[in-house]
């Protein structure tokens, strides 16, 4: 009966000791970073999809190449595509985060697209300019202006000559 009733304390004492851990544990306060305190993070905004909420449209350059691209060892990876706007005064200038190497390139036809937020609608004039991997100027695009409704995909065609 001895042997009983110890392993009954034991087991009320170990219970006890347990719930009093959880109730200190339970009663610290806890400590969250101040979102302020933090270092700036890159917010990465993924291309949206006709299923998500977000209102907007896409601007796609369309480069074709000559039939006898490459030449002279440049390839299509060395090309860097930028999107320029027009201001009052007829200066066009880069658009910042609208430009890159193309997306892809199939069938001589290359690609490059852009999102863009439903509060751009209709803006312009805008044109796409590809250079070499050297800053040289290969081909310009005739200006166009943006999409004016949601969803909508501007193809913007140019031809890559032979360099």
């Amino acid at each position: 009966m001895k042997m009983r009733e110890n392993r009954f304390g034991f087991f009320l004492t170990l219970a006890l000791m347990v719930a009093l851990v959880l109730l200190v544990v339970s009663a610290l306060p806890t400590f969250a970073a101040d979102p302020s305190d933090l270092p700036p993070r890159p917010t990465m905004t993924p291309l949206p999809t006709p299923y998500s909420s977000a209102v907007g449209a896409t601007i796609t350059l369309k480069a074709e190449f000559a039939g006898d691209w490459p030449t002279s060892g440049l390839q299509w990876q060395d090309l860097w595509t930028v999107v320029e706007w027009q201001d009052e005064h007829g200066q066009w200038r880069m658009v910042e985060g609208w430009q890159g190497t193309l997306d892809h390139v199939a069938g001589g036809i290359g690609s490059k697209s852009w999102w863009l937020d439903g509060s751009l609608f209709g803006k312009g004039p805008f044109r796409w300019v590809v250079l070499t991997g050297q800053g040289y100027r290969l081909v310009v695009s005739d200006p166009f202006y943006l999409p004016s409704a949601p969803w909508q995909v501007l193809g913007v065609p140019i031809s890559i000559p032979t360099y």
